[in-house]
């Protein structure tokens, strides 16, 4: 049914958008080289040797599939809403094969689907509606892109100025709540029954921040994204931020018992779906920070 229909797209879209256009999503950073543990809790983490990538998680509220005259499916119609259009995108790209999606943040991508398609139960009653469509897409490098806008067309100019953030390394995002872990280098052994015999390690504790943060804001200036509009609270600059430093570059926090302590960022930055008629506001989401030790003696 979709064969004769696809192999005619296919001859004159080279290239096809995936035309979603209702939907929440999230971003997750992908890092090529993550943390190697040594010894008991310290984790080192290597510059990474390419581009990090992004996976997209788009949830769908609902779709359907549209009949023509003849009842046979119809591919092209509301596309955004047709799950036979999906359907026919996915078979036609599977995991390989590339295509475009219009990131409501970032703008025109080059993506591919990272899963298999689910396609989920109909609705009771429905006419041919279904439960919430998930999927989850992967970032493809395009080297043209990258070069003129590294994070997509409508982020806006991207801060390389190594000066600036020479001068700017304190992680400046203060309206959060943090929980502070400690990782412990001793050692027990067992010695039979429930008696335990615990060597002290010889290194200092690192410790790990978990920041939660009740949102931050996208500022659009025009038709892209601004990062120095009210810093503070700012997602893009957020994200210029971990885009310089990812996780092997240290910076400062101040936290708020210990003051400015050397940190690194632990984990890839995950960037939540956006509030429904939240102005730019993202949903709640966590920031992992490790320290990175500058004075040992403060530890004996």
């Amino acid at each position: 049914m979709f064969k004769s229909t696809a192999f005619g797209l296919v001859r004159f879209n080279p290239v096809q958008n995936i035309s979603l256009l209702f939907f929440d999503i999230e971003t997750e950073y992908q890092v090529a080289r993550a943390n190697l543990t040594l010894g008991q809790s310290y984790q080192y983490a290597q510059e990474p040797l390419t581009k990090d990538l992004r996976y997209f998680n788009i949830t769908i509220p609902t779709m359907r599939y549209y009949l023509n005259a003849d009842d046979s499916l119809n591919i092209s119609y509301e596309r955004a809403t047709n799950l036979a259009w999906l359907e026919w995108m996915y078979n036609i790209h599977k995991l390989t094969k590339p295509f475009l999606f219009d990131h409501p943040i970032y703008g025109t991508l080059k993506v591919r689907f990272a899963e298999a398609l689910k396609i989920p139960k109909g609705i009771k009653g429905g006419q041919a509606c279904v439960d919430s469509v998930g999927l989850r897409l992967i970032e493809v490098l395009d080297t043209a892109m990258a070069l003129a806008t590294p994070l997509g067309s409508q982020f806006g100019e991207i801060i390389t100025n190594q000066t600036h953030w020479e001068t700017h390394n304190l992680f400046d995002f203060p309206h959060h709540t943090v929980s502070t872990e400690y990782r412990s280098e001793d050692t027990a052994f067992s010695l039979g029954g429930n008696y335990q015999y615990t060597v002290r390690g010889a290194k200092p504790e690192e410790r790990t921040f978990d920041l939660q943060f009740e949102g931050l804001k996208y500022t659009a200036n025009g038709l892209t994204l601004d990062s120095n509009i009210n810093r503070q609270n700012n997602m893009a600059y957020l994200e210029q931020f971990y885009y310089h430093f990812k996780l092997h570059k240290p910076f400062y926090y101040n936290h708020p018992v210990y003051g400015r302590t050397k940190v690194r960022f632990k984990e890839p930055l995950k960037i939540p779906k956006l509030r429904i008629n939240g102005n730019g506001w993202t949903d709640n989401f966590d920031i992992t920070l490790v320290e990175v030790i500058e004075d040992a003696t403060r530890y004996v």
